[in-house]
């Protein structure tokens, strides 16, 4: 059986391609106040994990002092991740955070007009676009994805607390929640694909 994380990660790779070929993203992804790309391409990291672990490695790479574009934007990936088999599936339950930094002075309009609008949201719905895609691998019905989205601003006093003072930079996130996702039989050349997505959003 295929594993959990390497789905998410696998999904991870497939939206940042997508987003890679939309001019109109990538023209909003330059504007960013941080630089988002590497080699020319824009970034997007895939940390699975505790909270803990995510916060561990993100630390890492602060006392390294390496830039934004290492380690930012990125699909935090919470652990653990409930397995739930019936019959002949297995239905996999995600909670997850596209997260992108901010500035702590920022307001909550201005986070929205500098954060969510340019980089969070388009990766947020290019996302479910690819899930929707992969028709082949899971069992979708009609209609939205089953899950639960929240919009982190961590300004103010009602931060969420898996994002609360947990990582080294200051972050804001869109968070994912009771994501439901039902897999078909794999074949084995899908398996392999899967696992060399997974590879290059995740090292």
């Amino acid at each position: 059986m295929i594993s959990p994380i390497k789905i998410i990660g696998s999904l991870a790779y497939q939206t940042r391609e997508a987003l890679n070929s939309n001019p109109d993203f990538i023209l909003g992804a330059r504007n960013y106040m941080y630089n988002l790309f590497s080699d020319d391409r824009f970034n997007l990291w895939h940390y699975p994990g505790t909270g803990n672990e995510i916060s561990n490695i993100l630390l890492s790479f602060q006392k390294s002092n390496d830039s934004a574009s290492v380690k930012f934007p990125a699909l935090f990936d919470f652990h653990p991740i409930l397995q739930d088999f019936s019959g002949n599936t297995v239905t996999f339950t995600y909670n997850l955070a596209f997260v992108a930094p901010t500035r702590s002075d920022w307001t909550t309009e201005q986070r929205e007009k500098f954060v969510f609008e340019p980089i969070l949201r388009p990766m947020y719905q290019e996302f479910f676009n690819q899930i929707s895609k992969s028709a082949k691998l899971f069992q979708l019905g009609f209609g939205y994805i089953s899950h639960r989205m929240h919009e982190v601003y961590t300004t103010g006093n009602n931060q969420d607390e898996d994002i609360k003072g947990r990582y080294s930079d200051y972050v804001d996130a869109i968070r994912i929640e009771d994501l439901k996702l039902t897999l078909k039989p794999i074949c084995q050349r899908d398996i392999d694909l899967i696992e060399q997505q997974n590879q290059l959003v995740t090292n």
